[in-house]
């Protein structure tokens, strides 16, 4: 009964053990025996100690793979068969002899081998034979001196040999890109160890560029061998150098030898350092100037640079996009910088920044667009139409002051481009170098009282201006942004020459050309009244007489700043002389729109009575401004009227003698004032009469036509929820995933295994239980 317990217990233990080995759980054997017969070496491989009770210096035995075994258990008689192997503790010194036997060892050289057996004793002798071996060693040596020289040379070389560590340096090449790190075998005292296979291995987002992989093989030298690597990402990355050092087995005999081990793969920490494949483009950008003149296209100059220690990869292109805002008065451009809504944050996404400017009630009118490809270059560009990108974009008048934007979005990159960048780059709106203030235009118009007067009559003009800022005069510049103050004051010079003006510039001083006086007045707009006694911005009345015959010409001017323009009215404008005479012409024009009010789109004209002499071949011009929100534009819109002469005809006499013209019929579309002015002409094209822009009477209000209301878009129903899909009955829902994965076939071979254990398992009771009852 027992034998047949036993039995079954035997079967149950090896079902049990081929159920429970996992692949590759088998540890591999050495590859040298670690037990065996010896044979002696030839006589020739080993000196004899003269007179020395038969003992010799060189290897005792050979074994059947052809490893000698040296002797480390001095006065002990040798047997030529061994029952163990153990690897003797790994150090500088098994790794320097471990390099002599594998080079030596089969040396036929037999003081070469005398030499390797004498440093085996000195070196590795066991603790019970190292007192006989010192007691002896002066009288070998003796006998044998020539060994201990050459023992002494071998030994040298095996330390040198000896691998006792690595030394690795890594060298950035691309910033934390690409780079190299170099690896150098060191022994005990610092040397090259040259010969060595090394196998090179990093850890983390890196890859070396001879393999493209993580690993690399070297055979180090006497210099370091230089490994070149590329990050994959960013982190840190680690290198570890693997290589194969000799190792000794101490083999259990009569007397215990020494042998070369299997070779001992060892690791040595190398560096870590950080590597960065992404680079962080930045955009800075910078306008030709601080001011630009309406009308102008502006253009801006782009900057590429990348963050500190980063560096533009060669020959990823990305593609830069610009907004230009307009329009921004001081007050804005000041409550956005205090508020910081034009501050970029930290890590801030283009659409997200571009998104906070839209939620403050800015708009860009302009955009551009260029494709960069490397740090440190310089890209200028052009302002297209923000609906048309077709069309530049002109500033207009009402710009005032405009500044860009630019962003490099990852979002909006080829998806190459984008898996090189680290987020996006955002050159913020109102930075000084991109913000510029628009120079408006003004629009002048004048018209003297009389065109021609008599001797020592006075002189008045009537000037109206507009194009200059509401608030111009106020404005006291921006230091940061180097926009200087308004120039507060413009002039109005009157010249005397004794010919017609024959030219917009004023003339040269002569004796036919003299300036009566120049008058500061406010630069602003509005209507100046020149003469008369009205007073100057100084408070000073001002009287202008005509003093004797001539051409009286008003010129107006303003110098110019950062906000307005230079200009300066023609010297030879009609409106703006007038001819002193013996007997001047007497012409007189008074003038009335036919509708104080109209509709948009409806018709109405200007009514001009004109009274005094006028002459054969006479004619009116009309002019008609069209529609402006405000008088202080008054002049600045397009003309509706393109100067069409209306003849003075006899059959316009009325019975008082005066003459009524009519001008051609108008309309516009726009909401606001029309502004007419009418003027008298002679035949040879001399102004015989005319008024200023503005005077009572000369102007139409016309609605503005209705804002369409806009639908408001029906909200969409929100979709109905779908009803669960059931789950097929053929396929059980899938368990969370817990424990251990193991694969199909072995998990098969798990269960056959494991039924067929717990059948023998049950046969197996059954079969003792009946057992036991035949007994």
């Amino acid at each position: 009964m027992n034998k047949r317990i036993h039995a079954v217990g035997a079967l149950l233990a090896l079902l049990l053990a081929c159920l429970f080995v996992l692949p590759g759980a088998v540890p591999q054997a050495s590859a040298k025996p670690t037990s065996g017969t010896l044979k002696r070496p030839d006589r020739s491989t080993y000196m004899m100690v003269p007179g020395f009770r038969g003992y010799a210096l060189g290897p005792i035995a050979i074994a059947d793979n052809g490893d000698r075994m040296y002797c480390h258990e001095w006065g002990v008689t040798e047997s030529m068969t061994y029952t163990n192997s153990t690897p003797l503790p790994d150090s500088a010194d098994t790794r320097a002899a471990g390099y002599l036997i594998q080079k030596y060892q089969h040396s036929p050289d037999a003081l070469i081998q005398a030499a390797l057996a004498l440093n085996m004793h000195d070196h590795f002798d066991l603790a019970s034979s190292r007192p006989a071996w010192d007691k002896d060693r002066p009288t070998v040596i003796a006998k044998l001196p020539q060994v201990l020289a050459t023992a002494q040379e071998l030994w040298a070389e095996g330390q040198a040999h000896a691998v006792a560590g690595t030394q690795v340096s890594v060298q950035y090449a691309q910033a934390q890109r690409r780079g190299s790190v170099s690896v150098r075998v060191t022994n005990a005292s610092g040397t090259s160890v040259e010969g060595v296979s090394v196998k090179v291995q990093l850890s983390g987002p890196a890859l070396f560029d001879s393999t493209h992989t993580a690993s690399a093989t070297v055979t180090s030298g006497r210099d370091a061998v230089t490994l070149s690597w590329t990050a994959t990402g960013e982190g840190e990355v680690s290198v570890t150098q693997q290589l194969s050092v000799q190792t000794l087995d101490d083999i259990d005999s009569a007397q215990n030898f020494v042998r070369l081990g299997d070779a001992k793969e060892v690791s040595f920490e190398g560096v870590r350092f950080h590597v960065k494949k992404v680079f962080r483009p930045i955009l800075s950008t910078r306008v030709p100037g601080l001011t630009l003149e309406a009308g102008s296209v502006p253009s801006d100059t782009v900057h590429t640079a990348v963050a500190p220690g980063d560096a533009w990869e060669e020959g990823v292109t990305l593609n830069a996009r610009g907004y230009f805002f307009a329009g921004l008065s001081h007050e804005a451009v000041s409550s956005l910088l205090n508020r910081g809504v034009t501050a970029v944050k930290p890590g801030e996404k283009a659409a997200d920044y571009l998104k906070r400017l839209e939620d403050a009630g800015l708009t860009p009118v302009a955009t551009a667009q260029v494709d960069v490809s490397e740090a440190g270059a310089d890209y200028d560009v052009v302002a297209h139409d923000f609906a048309s990108s077709a069309q530049r974009y002109e500033l207009s008048e009402s710009d005032r002051f405009s500044s860009w934007v630019w962003t490099i979005a990852a979002a909006d990159q080829s998806s190459e481009a984008r898996g090189w960048i680290d987020g996006d780059a955002i050159s913020g709106l109102l930075d000084v170098k991109e913000s510029i203030s628009t120079r408006r235009h003004l629009m002048v118009d004048s018209t003297v009282t009389e065109h021609s007067a008599f001797l020592h009559e006075a002189l008045t003009d009537r000037i109206t201006v507009s194009g200059y800022p509401a608030d111009h005069g106020a404005f006291a510049g921006n230091a940061e942004f180097g926009w200087a103050a308004d120039t507060a004051l413009a002039q109005v010079s009157v010249y005397w020459s004794k010919e017609k003006p024959s030219r917009e510039a004023v003339p040269e001083l002569d004796d036919e050309h003299e300036l009566l006086g120049t008058w500061d007045y406010a630069a602003v707009n509005g209507v100046i009244a020149v003469g008369g006694g009205k007073p100057d911005a100084h408070g000073k009345p001002v009287h202008i007489y005509a003093q004797k015959q001539g051409y009286y010409a008003f010129v107006y001017s303003f110098a110019g700043d950062d906000r307005v323009m230079p200009v300066q009215s023609a010297w030879n404008d009609e409106w703006e002389y007038t001819h002193v005479m013996d007997v001047p012409v007497r012409v007189e024009i008074n003038t009335h729109v036919s509708d104080t009010h109209v509709d948009h789109g409806e018709d109405f004209h200007d009514v001009a009575r004109i009274t005094g002499d006028v002459p054969e071949g006479a004619y009116v011009t009309f002019d008609a401004y069209d529609a402006v929100e405000s008088s202080s534009d008054m002049g600045s819109s397009e003309l509706l009227t393109r100067g069409k002469r209306v003849p003075v005809r006899g059959s316009d006499r009325d019975a008082d003698g005066s003459y009524v013209v009519e001008s051609p019929a108008v309309h516009t579309e726009s909401g606001g004032t029309v502004y007419w002015k009418a003027t008298v002409w002679n035949p040879g094209g001399e102004v015989l009469a005319s008024h200023g822009l503005g005077v009572p009477g000369e102007s139409t209000e016309v609605t503005p036509p209705p804002v369409p209301e806009v639908p408001p878009v029906p909200a969409e129903p929100e979709p109905k929820p779908e009803p669960p899909t059931p789950p097929t009955p053929s396929e059980p829902p899938v368990l969370a995933k817990t424990g251990v994965s193991i694969g199909f076939i072995p998990l098969v071979g798990m269960c056959a295994g494991g039924g067929a254990f717990f059948i023998l398992c049950a046969y197996a009771v059954d079969k003792v239980r009946r057992d036991n009852a035949q007994a």
